[in-house]
């Protein structure tokens, strides 16, 4: 139960934002439009830091896309790693 209470910990307490600017390699970040655990704002935030990613909205879609829209996600994948 400690392990499971430290990753909580660090999942609501960790702050990443300031590395992101320094990620310059294409970065593919999807989000579902329905996704209330990190809405597509908090997606759009940072592809806004990074310079070089790019942001796919999966429409419809909630938190867990792969299980929801797997063949958009699968999509969004391929034409991502078809254009770099």
């Amino acid at each position: 139960m400690d392990g499971l209470l430290a990753s909580l910990a660090t999942i609501t307490t960790h702050d990443s934002r300031s590395i992101l600017p320094t990620i310059d390699i294409p970065t593919l970040v999807v989000v579902g439009q329905r996704d209330d655990e990190t809405p597509p704002a908090y997606a759009q935030a940072i592809v806004d830091l990074m310079p070089n990613a790019e942001l796919v909205v999966i429409p419809g879609a909630g938190h867990l896309l792969n299980l929801e829209a797997p063949d958009a996600v699968n999509q969004a994948i391929l034409r991502h790693w078809e254009s770099t």
